[in-house]
């Protein structure tokens, strides 16, 4: 991740983590938050085994 907004950015290798913003951590009902980030990467991307939300792996 090069850039990100509106959350709180880390990042330790590969893995990325986007935590609320202080102005954001708190929505009332039907409220949203958009967050985007800006990347790059070079050399060979494989593709993934798992994806997991909030610890829930997807399908």
């Amino acid at each position: 991740v090069q850039q990100g907004w509106s959350a709180d950015w880390s990042q330790s290798g590969s893995t990325v983590t986007a935590k609320n913003a202080a102005w954001n951590g708190s929505l009332a009902p039907g409220q949203t938050a958009d967050i985007g980030f800006n990347g790059s990467h070079s050399g060979t991307n494989t593709n993934p085994v798992s994806f997991s939300l909030n610890g829930a792996k997807c399908s």
